[in-house]
C-alpha cells in the first residue's frame, strides 16, 4: 500500500448532480474535505457487516437510490470514509466521477460532511490492465462505523480493562495515561465516560491509578453510562442515570464499580450524560482542587444546556481524537468552565480568554470563536 503525504483537497461549489433518481431536479452543492490518496494494487475490504458497510457503485458511474442506507447511516457513529475507485483507463482524470460520487453521497447523508473527526481516504485501484477486469472490481464508499453496543462488546472491553491494569494488554493510543503522567495533578475528582469503545481509556486510567496509589492522587471517581440502558425517551435533561461514584481506596474496588457500571449499560445512543456526571462528582467532593473529565471524542454531550451549572474548571481528557480533530462540545466546556482541554501531546490552556472571532490552532486544525461556540474551519 502506498499513501501519499500530501492530503487532497475537495470542494464543490455550485456542483450539479443531475440524473439523481430521488432528486430529478438539479441539486446545487457545497461542501469541504480533504482526503490522504491511496494506491494499493486491488482493494480487497474486510469486515464488512461487523464494523464496516460498503455502498457499492458501478465501474464509471455513480448513481444511488437506496433509502434502507439512508437510515442505516442515520444510526451509525461513522468514523472513516473511503472512496474507492479504479485508475483505469491509466492516468485518466477522475475528479469529475468522483465529484459526482461523493455529490451522490452527500445527498444521501448530508451530516457526514459535516463532522470534522471523520477520516476521508480516496483509494485507487491501481494493478488494472482491461476495462472489463476494471468493471469487475469493487467501486464506490467503504464506511467503517463503531459496531453497535452490546452485552457481548461490554464483556470483551471489561476483559480489557482487566488485561491493561494486570499487564497483559498494550493500548494503542496513551492519551489518558501520558496526560496523567506528564501533568501530576492532586486531589483530583475523575469523572469517567464508560460507554461503548472507552475500555482502553478506561484501563489507562486504572492502571496509572494503581501505580501512583500511594501518593493518593485521586480522591474520588465517578463513572457514568449514561443512563442503564434506559431507552433515549425516557432520559430526562439532568437525570439520566447511570452514575456511579467511589472514593479513591484500593484498586481493586474502584475497578470492580467500574466494571459494574460498564455491566449495567453501554450507552445505547451516542450522546452522553457528562455534565449529569460532573455535577454528581462535584456534590461529592466539595475539597477536590482538579475535575479532570474523561470525555469520548466521538459522543456528543446529552445535558449542555446545564453547563451554567457547573462552576469550576474542568480539565477535558480528549480520547479517540485519532486525526486531531476535537469535539467542538468539549472545547465549549473547557471555555465556559475557565477549564482546559488534553490531548496526546498537548495542554491547552486558556480557551476563556479568547473573543468571539478570534481562532486557536489544536493540532493541524483551527477552530474559530462563533457566536461563542468553536467551529472548525480548517
Amino acid at each position: 500500500m502506498q499513501r501519499l503525504s500530501t492530503s487532497f483537497f475537495l470542494c464543490l461549489l455550485g456542483f450539479f448532480l443531475h440524473h439523481f433518481v430521488a432528486f430529478p431536479q438539479s441539486v446545487a452543492i457545497h461542501f469541504d474535505i480533504r482526503a490522504d490518496t491511496v494506491r494499493v494494487p486491488i482493494y480487497k475490504p474486510t469486515g464488512i457487516g461487523e464494523t464496516k458497510t460498503f455502498i457499492s457503485m458501478a465501474y464509471g458511474h455513480y448513481n444511488l437510490h437506496t433509502v434502507a442506507m439512508q437510515r442505516f447511516l442515520e444510526n451509525k457513529t461513522i468514523q472513516k470514509i473511503e472512496l474507492v475507485y479504479t485508475d483505469f483507463p491509466k492516468n485518466a482524470d477522475f475528479e469529475t466521477l468522483n465529484k459526482r460520487r461523493l455529490a451522490a453521497l452527500y445527498i444521501l447523508a448530508p451530516h457526514v460532511f459535516g463532522d470534522s473527526r471523520i477520516e476521508w481516504n480516496l483509494v485507487v485501484q491501481t494493478n488494472v490492465h482491461s476495462h472489463d477486469q476494471a468493471s469487475k472490481m469493487p467501486h464506490g464508499f467503504v464506511i467503517s462505523y463503531r459496531p453497535e453496543p452490546s452485552k457481548s462488546t461490554a464483556a470483551q472491553e471489561s476483559k480489557s480493562i482487566k488485561e491493561i491494569v494486570t499487564g497483559k494488554y498494550t493500548f494503542e493510543d496513551s492519551t489518558v495515561y501520558k496526560t496523567l503522567k506528564r501533568n501530576k495533578w492532586k486531589k483530583m475528582l475523575v469523572v469517567t465516560d464508560l460507554t461503548a469503545s472507552m475500555a482502553e481509556f478506561s484501563g489507562q486510567l486504572l492502571l496509572w491509578y494503581k501505580q501512583n496509589f500511594a501518593e493518593k492522587p485521586i480522591k474520588e471517581f465517578v463513572f457514568f453510562n449514561d443512563g442503564d440502558n434506559k431507552p433515549h425517551k425516557e432520559k430526562e435533561l439532568g437525570r439520566a442515570g447511570g452514575v456511579y461514584h467511589i472514593a479513591g481506596i484500593e484498586t481493586e474496588k474502584v475497578i470492580d464499580v467500574a466494571l459494574a457500571t460498564m455491566q449495567k449499560g453501554h450507552g445505547g445512543d451516542a450522546p452522553e450524560n457528562n455534565i449529569e456526571a460532573l455535577l454528581v462528582g462535584m456534590g461529592k467532593c466539595l475539597d477536590c482542587e482538579n475535575i479532570v473529565m474523561i470525555a469520548d471524542n466521538w459522543a456528543d454531550v446529552r445535558d449542555i444546556p446545564l453547563l451554567s451549572q457547573v462552576k469550576k474548571p474542568i480539565k477535558i481528557i480528549i480520547c479517540g481524537a485519532k486525526n486531531g480533530s476535537v469535539n467542538s462540545e468539549y472545547l465549549q466546556i473547557a471555555r465556559a468552565t475557565k477549564g482546559s482541554i488534553h490531548t496526546l501531546d498537548k495542554d491547552i490552556y486558556d480557551l476563556h480568554k479568547l473573543n468571539e472571532g478570534q481562532s486557536i490552532k489544536i493540532g493541524k486544525h483551527i477552530y474559530k470563536l462563533q457566536n461563542g461556540i468553536f467551529i472548525q474551519v480548517r
